[in-house]
């Protein structure tokens, strides 16, 4: 069950939803910036809170201008979101997680896009870690092409060039068309939510975006990144250490699943075996750099995902272990 509020907006341009979960310090700051972010447009505002200790529910509820859905339990992201969809009255959707800070007409410049391209369905702006650096909000498919470019290393080139262009020489970053744009900050036009229905409730978190971009993609819609459009992301920087183990397992199973819904067994069994040989290259590579002195906390961040996320592709790599998880994860 829930609990809904509402506010007055009619018909604006668009509908800002916000998953939260005991992130209240984070969606101040997230609700504040959309003002910011869409200065030309008409926005209303939805907050979906799943089940938060922490008083967001009390403190969105003093918002006049913002609509609630506060839920008993954690729904998940997708089902969240699909709840204001059902409630939404704006002609377009942006979805913005509660760590996701919009910079100034950030908004306004992706709606402009859109409005310009008619098969433009997703678009997704730069994100930004705290502090500028350039943060990936894009990415590819998971074909067994593309784990293979990941393996050769051609992807982490690409991430290079855009990262070195971002920081010197911006003005030469155009718009480009990509696989998939990350949830945490994603324009939607109405008409492509109208012809999926909605986001997959198949993936509890993790997934569910990449998810939507494919079945957009193959109803012929395209997912465009737009880099003078800019936001701020700290992508999981309020995660405890058990929390951070938790959600690499569950974004591990959500990608199988991913894998298993859209592909061939024969294609997923390649692909989860280049995605292992990748994981491995990275973790010596790390290794290798983790013994130079000054060593950062970020490189022992990086150090224990790719750890974990490499036992985890190794459990399940004797084919027996592997179709076992298959059923599994199918079931």
């Amino acid at each position: 069950m829930s609990e809904l509020a509402c506010s007055s907006i009619s018909h604006p341009d668009v509908s800002v939803i916000i998953v939260s979960r005991n992130t209240q310090d984070y969606l101040r700051r997230s609700i504040e910036s959309i003002q910011l972010g869409f200065q030309r447009y008409t926005v209303e505002i939805i907050v979906v809170d799943n089940a938060s200790t922490d008083g967001t529910v009390e403190y969105v509820r003093s918002l006049p201008n913002v609509r609630l859905i506060a839920n008993q339990t954690n729904t998940g992201f997708a089902e969240a979101n699909n709840q204001a969809f059902k409630i939404a009255r704006g002609e377009h959707y942006f979805l913005l997680n509660s760590d996701a800070f919009m910079h100034q007409s950030c908004g306004d410049i992706l709606l402009d896009f859109m409005r310009k391209h008619s098969r433009a369905g997703l678009i997704v702006p730069t994100f930004e870690y705290v502090g500028g650096r350039w943060q990936p909000s894009f990415g590819s498919f998971p074909t067994v092409s593309r784990a293979l470019q990941a393996l050769l290393g051609i992807e982490n080139v690409q991430i290079l060039v855009y990262r070195l262009l971002d920081k010197y020489h911006r003005r030469l970053l155009r718009p480009k068309r990509v696989d998939y744009g990350e949830g945490a900050g994603l324009l939607i036009r109405g008409e492509v939510l109208r012809e999926i229905g909605g986001i997959s409730t198949d993936y509890f978190f993790y997934s569910e975006d990449v998810d939507f971009n494919l079945q957009a993609a193959r109803a012929g819609w395209q997912t465009w990144w737009v880099p003078q459009a800019r936001l701020t992301h700290v992508r999981g920087g309020s995660l405890s250490q058990k929390d951070f183990e938790a959600g690499l397992h569950m974004k591990f199973r959500s990608s199988m699943k991913l894998l298993l819904r859209h592909y061939s067994k024969r294609q997923v069994r390649l692909t989860y075996f280049l995605r292992f040989c990748y994981h491995q290259r990275v973790l010596w590579s790390l290794k290798l750099l983790a013994l130079l002195p000054g060593t950062s906390r970020f490189m022992r961040y990086r150090l224990d995902k790719y750890r974990i996320v490499r036992d985890l592709y190794l459990t399940y790599l004797p084919a027996r272990r592997f179709y076992s998880y298959i059923e599994e994860t199918q079931g």
